[in-house]
């Protein structure tokens, strides 16, 4: 607790003697980050990694450290670019891209070691120095850095990390007792090079992107989220709680406890006590409707756009959240997983009479099932445990040893031993030890039956067929419904249908829905 004089930051034992090689030459460092082969990032970022990992354990205390640390900030800032601009409903990363990410979370890592080497530094000295003179600059890298370590551990799905909160909560409590938490500093390494950001802006920034459950975003939503925080979370504001009445989007939390915000339903008094804050995001809200209204009248109203899905999600996140409205029930027994648009299709089937459903045997596929694509593949179905689930949903738990992994958006059979079968769709994904992740299946209702679909563009030429489902609602007159790959709709007005031994055409209505992997459309039959 900083308030009890105690700082427990976790930084790097020294060496036993110097090592040669540690670079404490600001000048000669400045020539080197200005000349950093941006070309071959990785390279670059091993480099900047092993001069800074000397650094941080270099036995003789530094008067330059921090103007040091300040210049390996600025090349992980050109580096992080790189890896952290992945566009919103991308494929999964590739093997290289994959260890890019992994030495660049590991530099994030060791800038926190230096930053908090700096405040630990002067926190000792503070009876010299006297209040305001740890220095805020130190203290919002400090932060920032171990925000990007979070975000590194969110982008692959790992859990959090509780001495990295520990850390978060400290540094913040350690800028009010300065009173530097709200004063303003021009951000580096920014989308908006003029945007001026402050330690209670990075602090909520990392809250809210907590509060926006990480593990539900698609690949590339969670980079965008954070740079759109970088602007939009100077909208909302972190204030110590006071005798009053929740007005709605009001989350509570203690600093003490390193406890995570917590919604107060709308008419409820607010807790009072020394250590708790409270994080408004009504203006927040109100800036993200404004983007919607802003997005939708550029698209002419086109729902489902991915900029729309993300600000529709925060919306959903930072407002007062509903009462779950299913309770979850353990449950035991493996399942046959089939994930994945076209490995769905591949194995989904109805029988004439719409009652039953069968899978089909496991044959190689060589059809091209994408627009371009030439695609010869394997289908097989995987054995998931179930873990619980509730009337729309449920957790099921699968080893990470394969060739390939689910994201969230990707759409799942579920088949049961008893011969039952479910469609549904991932919801969340989170690591759950070494070998093994977590994943919630949300359930989508209606009858679907599997077709080819090849979309219609005046004045195109497109070959190949797509796999698609086709669903009809339970719901009486509600009109059908076509889950195809996600954007192969785009410039379609019409359908061409291969469903059994019939062809038909199909009238794109709508885009009503989408995820990383597919859009759900409202169709109606020409």
């Amino acid at each position: 607790m900083v308030g009890k004089q105690t700082l427990h930051l976790v930084v790097p034992a020294p060496e036993d003697g110097e090592d040669p090689r540690t670079l404490l030459d600001t000048e000669v460092l400045r020539e080197r980050v200005e000349h950093l082969a941006l070309a071959v990032p990785k390279l670059a970022a091993e480099q900047m990694l092993e001069g800074l990992y000397r650094l941080n354990r270099h036995p003789v205390d530094s008067s330059h450290h921090e103007e040091l640390a300040d210049l390996y900030w600025q090349a992980f800032q050109q580096l992080r670019h790189h890896c952290c601009n992945t566009p919103a409903g991308s494929f999964q990363l590739s093997a290289k891209a994959l260890q890019f990410q992994k030495i660049m979370r590991q530099l994030a890592i060791e800038l926190g070691y230096a930053y908090k080497y700096v405040i630990t530094r002067r926190w000792r000295n503070k009876s010299v120095l006297g209040r305001g003179q740890i220095g805020q600059s130190a203290l919002l890298r400090a932060l920032e850095s171990l925000s990007f370590q979070l975000l590194f551990l969110y982008d692959q799905h790992e859990k959090d990390v509780l001495q990295v909160w520990r850390e978060v909560f400290q540094i913040y409590q350690l800028a009010e007792s300065e009173g530097v938490q709200d004063k303003y500093a021009r951000a580096s390494g920014s989308e908006t090079p003029d945007v001026k950001i402050s330690i209670s802006m990075r602090f909520a920034q990392i809250l809210l992107i907590r509060l926006l459950d990480p593990w539900r975003l698609a690949m590339g939503e969670l980079w965008a989220a954070h740079r759109f925080l970088d602007v939009g979370a100077g909208f909302s504001r972190i204030t110590p709680c006071e005798k009053a009445v929740a007005v709605g989007a009001s989350f509570v939390f203690s600093l003490s406890a390193v406890q995570l915000p917590r919604a107060v339903p709308h008419g409820r008094s607010i807790p009072t006590s020394p250590d708790c804050r409270v994080l408004h995001t009504l203006q927040l809200n109100r800036y993200i409707s404004r983007e919607l209204a802003r997005l939708s009248a550029q698209t002419q109203g086109l729902k489902g756009d991915a900029s729309q899905r993300l600000l529709k999600l925060m919306l959903l996140a930072w407002n007062e959240p509903p009462a779950r409205k299913a309770s979850r029930k353990p449950a035991r027994g493996w399942l046959q997983v089939a994930w994945g648009l076209d490995a769905v299709a591949h194995f989904y089937t109805e029988d004439h009479a719409g009652v039953e459903l069968e899978l089909q045997p496991i044959v190689e596929m060589t059809d091209a099932i994408g627009l371009g694509r030439q695609a010869p593949r394997t289908f097989s179905l995987e054995r998931w445990r179930q873990v619980d689930n509730s009337v729309s949903g449920m957790c099921l738990e699968f080893s990470t040893h394969t060739e390939s992994r689910p994201r969230p958006g990707d759409l799942v059979l579920l088949r049961h031993g008893d011969g039952q079968h479910h469609l549904g769709y991932i919801c969340w994904l989170q690591q759950h030890g070494e070998r093994m992740a977590r994943v919630g299946i949300s359930l989508l209702n209606g009858r679907f039956r599997a077709v080819k679909v090849k979309p219609i563009v005046v004045g195109k030429t497109i070959s190949g067929q797509l796999p698609a489902l086709l669903a009809e609602s339970n719901k009486k007159d509600a009109g059908l419904g076509l889950l195809i790959e996600r954007g192969a709709y785009h410039e379609a007005a019409e359908f061409l249908v291969e469903d059994r031994d019939r062809m038909y055409r199909l009238d794109r209505r709508q885009l009503l829905d989408r995820t990383a992997s597919f859009d759900y459309l409202d169709v109606v039959l020409m």
